[in-house]
């Protein structure tokens, strides 16, 4: 906390800070470490987050605005709680300083890993993610890795649907849904549910669809040994 004691800040906003900071000087050393060792070149980095800002950590304050103008941070399901930096790095295979605009998850590192390492994984229809190397390497330019993207609140108070260019949401909390355009609407503003209520309702389906093949979180699931 020392780099922060001269701040006009809150001692959890200093302690946030500093967090960061040291976290990123470890990201740092390992990265170095790989360049001592003449791995770098030849080294898969992902650099990616679980959710959008926890700011819970200092108070809610608006100090950092971790999030930018995207709407929600942690446990939203607005762009963002779940709209995070996702950065890729492995120099001899792919180019680096490119931007990709599709919508990706997390559960795709596992199948990129695989595919680049050449393991075989037992089940890979079992596999919700998709491997990433052809896209980032440019050979789908055209191509959308994912048809469709899913959420939902371990207890399914809350659940979200991405299709195309438009994002369901419902708020369990409130009781209602939103839609939005996200190639038109980023920051979520306008709702639109009542100008395309035949979107809603394929959204919908898609998610009951979806919902049937998921099961209970093993913490909430009273007959699990976990």
């Amino acid at each position: 906390m020392e780099l922060y004691a001269d701040r006009p800040w809150t001692h959890l906003e200093k302690l946030y800070a500093a967090m960061i900071t040291r976290f990123d000087g470890h990201v740092g050393q390992i990265i170095d470490l790989l360049k001592e060792l003449d791995l770098d070149e030849d080294t898969i980095i992902v650099f990616t987050s679980d959710n959008g800002d926890e700011n819970s950590y200092y108070k809610y304050t608006d100090r950092f605005h971790a999030t930018g103008p995207l709407r929600g941070k942690k446990r939203y399901l607005y762009e963002g709680g779940i709209r995070v930096p996702f950065l890729v790095s492995w120099p001899t295979t792919i180019e680096g300083g490119k931007r990709y605009h599709k919508p990706i998850s997390a559960l795709d590192i596992f199948p990129t890993i695989l595919a680049a390492t050449g393991a075989k994984h037992p089940k890979p229809q079992s596999l919700d993610g998709v491997d990433m190397l052809p896209y980032l390497q440019g050979n789908k330019k055209n191509a959308t890795p994912h048809n469709i993207i899913f959420w939902r609140y371990s207890d399914g108070a809350g659940y979200a649907v991405r299709k195309g260019d438009y994002k369901m949401i419902w708020s369990g909390y409130k009781k209602r849904f939103l839609l939005f355009n996200i190639e038109e609407d980023p920051y979520e503003m306008n709702n639109v549910v009542e100008q395309y209520p035949e979107k809603l309702a394929e959204l919908r389906k898609e998610y009951k669809e979806w919902t049937k093949g998921t099961v209970m979180a093993k913490w909430q699931d009273p007959h699990s040994s976990l």
